[in-house]
């Protein structure tokens, strides 16, 4: 592993941390878990270019009911 990856592998481990201390538990457990985690990373340190930093994202609110969702997405919600 490069001194970079080494690097990004302990911010990944400190974001988990943090995450899991508010209750959100992202611990390795699932395969998602690690996709969660970067993506959260990049929200918060997006990559810098030409000393610019990337102004895109999105909000999503749902607008059907929780319920529904199961049909939409294929996947089961726990709750």
């Amino acid at each position: 592993m490069t001194a970079e990856g080494s690097i990004v592998e302990r911010r990944l481990l400190r974001l988990a941390d943090e995450l899991a201390e508010i209750g959100l538990v992202l611990d390795g457990r699932e395969p998602w878990h690690q996709v969660a985690l970067v993506e959260v990373d990049y929200a918060l340190r997006p990559a810098v270019h030409e000393r610019r930093v990337p102004s895109y994202g999105a909000i999503v609110d749902p607008t059907a009911p929780p319920d529904a969702w199961v049909g939409g997405t294929q996947l089961a919600i726990d709750r």
